[in-house]
């Protein structure tokens, strides 16, 4: 089980990192989203005003999982989508401009903002 209360982001090499840390464990770990994917999923969401499901991101996207999950957690906390339903399971746009907005805020990330 992770605790999504303490999720720290990264720009390392072009990825998106997110460190957590395993609640059972208590054993910090990471998932990567490189930038390619982390804009795939902003573009799919950006495109779909009424929301997508992540097992729609996943059949849009072709992407892994854990690369989903990372674009969506950072997405979410930085309020540029909202997410319903289910364990989140709906994810809706909180603004026209997805891209824009997440590319804004994955840059200032790598900038150390």
């Amino acid at each position: 089980m992770v605790d999504y209360t303490n999720l720290i982001f990264a720009v390392e090499n072009d990825e998106l990192v997110m460190y957590a840390v395993a609640k059972s464990t208590g054993k910090p770990y990471r998932h990567t989203c490189p930038q390619a994917s982390f804009e795939a999923v902003a573009c799919a969401l950006e495109e779909a005003p009424d929301g997508l499901t992540r097992d729609q991101l996943r059949e849009g996207t072709g992407l892994a999982w854990s690369r989903i999950a990372v674009a969506l957690l950072f997405l979410d906390e930085r309020s540029i989508i909202e997410r319903k339903g289910r364990r989140g399971q709906l994810c809706i746009p909180a603004t026209e401009a997805v891209l824009l907005d997440a590319m804004t805020e994955y840059h200032a990330v790598r900038e150390g903002a």
